[in-house]
């Protein structure tokens, strides 16, 4: 288990890995909910979001954005949160519940996994792109 720090998101306070705080504060403020995380599981940080339907549109906002921009920045790697997810970090996954309560039902799970040595990265991504700026920190 890693140090834990409380997170604020939004609609609840609850114990986080504590480097994964402010990414976490962000997504969910944003209103990309997340249930579980991890800041160094296997190697990789992992962020899970609540549905596939909330890994979509983050998805799809960040890809508005990059969209809007026009200038060579965006053609850097990993100059805005659209090239970061393009990486192919978003992991979609089938998980199948033979447990008692749940026996036989399938559902469907979207988490966001990348290399740990891209946290401060993906932090700073985060705080770059301008559509979420009303979510950060002061």
């Amino acid at each position: 288990m890693h140090k834990q720090k409380i997170a604020d998101l939004g609609w609840l306070r609850i114990d986080v890995d504590e480097e994964l705080v402010i990414i976490l504060e962000v997504l969910n403020k944003a209103g990309f909910s997340t249930c579980n995380s991890c800041q160094d599981n296997n190697g990789k940080v992992w962020i899970q979001f609540d549905s596939p339907d909330t890994a979509k549109k983050l998805h799809k906002k960040s890809l508005k954005y990059y969209n809007s921009q026009n200038s060579e920045e965006t053609q850097q790697d990993f100059s805005c949160l659209w090239d970061f997810l393009q990486k192919n970090w978003i992991e979609w996954k089938l998980e199948y519940y033979d447990d008692l309560d749940q026996i036989g039902e399938i559902e469907m799970l979207a988490s966001l996994r990348f290399p740990r040595e891209h946290l401060g990265l993906f932090q700073d991504l985060l705080q770059k792109e301008p559509w979420l700026r009303a979510y950060q920190l002061t």
